[in-house]
């Protein structure tokens, strides 16, 4: 008896097995031929949780209260534009200035409102879409000014709709050491952005040194990240294969920034010289050799007993050899002498509108940065560097200066060795041969725009994702 029940079992155990196939073979078969597959994988939350994109929710504010600094300006505006999650950006600013705005046009097109009205918004509390956001893209000259107003709208909103403020500090030697940032510190409502990672490393030790002074503010929690202030324009062109001739040092016309006067020393030395040089210049299109006995004519002018008042003046263009030029790039002017000799070798362009800017610097085939102090190097960072990358001209750059600015790379550099000055370092290029390595100056490989602009979408890329934390930590 206990053997027939025991198949009796199974007979009906089998037969439930064999029905649950069948229904499970319909249910496939449903899923395939009858449209129910996705169905399920959504009931199950598969589908939806695979393909939606987290919706936008951040309302950011931007605001420069200094009137200049437009490159960190556009940065930052471009990156806000790439980013998913950012859903509104306004710029509050009085307007902007040499026609930036038709540079940022293709990624930012609302109108700029005035600074006080980010102010008034972050007051009322019955604002319809308050900020969630706070960008200050010159922290320094701007956050102690509007503490007390930031500090009174925080502590006023609920806690779920509290607010971020980003601090993009250009000088990390100015900002460090001030106190009065301490209680926004201690809100968890401060990260700090640098422009470079020597401006960052220098933070971090200020960062340090306000924790041990104000323990409560828990300045050490406080997040520092570096962002690198480049954006695309539109309208660059392709270098053309050719001699060495432009080169361009950027930057407000200050000898306190930029080191002017040893520049035009070694430049005056080197047309002064009387030695044997052979310029060889071979790519592509181009095979040509000179040979000189006057540095001048090396450089493309007449000695200087031959010259104009007291200055050089280039060859005949029927020479073949386009004369060697410096260019400066800037705002303001301050404490600049340029020595009449070099009158007809240095060109000035001051406060160019960004479009006539931004072609000039592509149209140069080296960027100097002639640096006149230590503070690019440790606490601030060069608008030199980011312009370079900017209008895709390769920049003079030591491997000290590839180590504080790391968005820079030798896809858009050229090395300058240990003990060798920038002049003596375009003459060597001027020859056609690389400064670093004594190899042959290849123009195809430097002014390579491909190789540029991967190395930029990488740094958009990295913009991105440092906002994105930013904006989330």
């Amino acid at each position: 008896m206990l053997k027939h029940a025991s198949m009796a079992f199974f007979q009906r155990s089998r037969r439930s097995a064999t029905g649950f196939g069948v229904l499970l073979f319909s249910l496939i078969a449903v899923g395939f031929f009858g449209g129910a597959h996705w169905e399920l994988k959504e009931r199950v939350g598969w589908h939806s949780a695979a393909v939606q994109p987290e919706s936008p929710r951040f309302n950011v504010g931007l605001t420069e209260r200094a009137g200049h600094h437009d490159e960190v300006l556009g940065a930052l505006l471009y990156s806000l534009h790439t980013m998913p999650n950012v859903r509104k950006v306004t710029v509050y600013r009085n307007n902007f200035r040499y026609k930036f705005e038709e540079i940022i046009s293709p990624f930012y097109r609302s109108p700029t409102e005035p600074a006080q009205v980010m102010l008034d918004s972050l007051l009322d509390l019955n604002h319809p879409d308050p900020l969630d956001i706070i960008i200050l893209s010159t922290g320094e000259r701007t956050i102690e000014a509007i503490m007390p107003i930031l500090i009174e709208a925080f502590d006023a909103r609920p806690p779920d709709h509290k607010f971020v403020v980003l601090c993009v500090v250009h000088d990390a030697g100015r900002l460090h050491e001030l106190d009065f940032i301490a209680p926004l510190a201690a809100r968890g409502a401060l990260r700090y952005v640098t422009l470079n990672q020597a401006a960052q490393r220098t933070m971090n030790e200020g960062i340090f040194a306000a924790a041990t002074r104000h323990p409560e503010a828990h300045f050490d929690r406080v997040p520092i990240y570096a962002f690198a202030p480049i954006f695309p324009v539109q309208g660059l062109r392709p270098h053309k294969k050719r001699i060495l001739s432009n080169v361009v040092v950027q930057g407000n016309m200050d000898q306190g920034r930029r080191d002017y006067k040893l520049l035009f020393h070694d430049l005056m030395n080197e047309l002064s010289s009387s030695v044997f040089i052979t310029l060889l210049l071979v790519s592509t299109y181009i095979h040509a050799q000179f040979l000189f006995t006057e540095n001048a004519e090396f450089w493309g002018y007449k000695p200087l007993g031959e010259g104009i008042n007291g200055s050089y003046v280039p060859l005949s263009p029927s020479f073949g050899l386009e004369p060697f030029l410096v260019h400066l790039a800037g705002g303001t002017v301050r404490d600049l002498v340029i020595p009449q000799e070099l009158s007809n070798v240095v060109q000035v362009h001051q406060s160019l509108p960004y479009p006539e800017y931004f072609a000039l610097m592509n149209n140069m085939d080296l960027v100097l940065p002639s640096f006149a102090k230590e503070g690019y190097y440790k606490t601030s960072a060069s608008s030199s560097v980011a312009a370079a990358v900017i209008a895709e001209v390769p920049i003079l750059s030591s491997r000290r200066l590839l180590y504080c600015y790391q968005y820079l790379d030798e896809r858009n550099a050229i090395i300058l060795p240990s003990g060798t000055s920038e002049i003596e370092a375009v003459r060597l290029l001027r020859t056609g041969v690389m400064p670093d390595t004594g190899k042959l100056f290849e123009w195809e490989v430097i002014y390579n725009q491909t190789n540029m602009e991967h190395m930029r979408q990488e740094v958009y890329e990295s913009n991105a994702k440092t906002l994105t934390q930013a904006f989330s930590s």
